[in-house]
């Protein structure tokens, strides 16, 4: 895959999804821009989607979901972003991020997006906004599930939960 330019084709859909990105932004003042095609590591303006690319490797640990999971969190090195409320300035190809072994939440994401295609899962990347306890996981303020009272344990088996897809009685 060359990650250094674009083609003829990629160029066509960029200013597809540029016209997209304009008419969101036209629209929808109020939200948070759309990450669709930033520039990777050679500053060269890339899809998200092309910047996934299905990859798999020689080894047999590598084949499903669990065994890439454990790979992208022991090898990598979590680097958090710089402000953690916006969007990185590049989106780094999953050979680079391998090559630097170090990254943001979203170079974590597309390694394992990658790696999980190569073993043929369907899989995505999706964008969102979590607490900072989430991201930086942070349990310091959480309640260890082990530490709970016994009563408070056979109160929470006692409770029936309510289902919200049965069939209610008319009002």
């Amino acid at each position: 895959a060359v990650v250094s330019t674009q083609s003829t084709g990629e160029h066509e859909i960029l200013q597809y999804a540029e016209n997209f990105r304009r008419q969101f932004v036209h629209l929808y003042r109020d939200r948070k821009p759309l990450f669709l095609a930033p520039p990777n590591e050679f500053g060269v303006e890339k899809l998200v989607c092309t910047t996934l690319r299905p990859t798999l490797l020689p080894y047999k640990e590598l084949y499903d979901w669990d065994g890439c999971a454990q790979f992208v969190s022991d090898y990598l090195s979590y680097m958090p972003l710089e402000c953690p409320n916006e969007l990185p300035e590049n989106l780094y190809s999953p050979t680079e991020v391998l090559r630097r072994q170090k990254g943001n939440c979203f170079d974590f994401s597309t390694l394992l997006c990658s790696l999980l295609l190569g073993a043929g899962y369907d899989a995505y990347c999706v964008c969102g906004y979590a607490t900072k306890e989430v991201t930086l996981m942070d349990q310091s303020r959480s309640q260890c599930p082990l530490l709970k009272k016994k009563d408070e344990v056979k109160e929470e088996k006692g409770k029936v939960k309510e289902n919200k897809y049965d069939v209610k009685p008319p009002r």
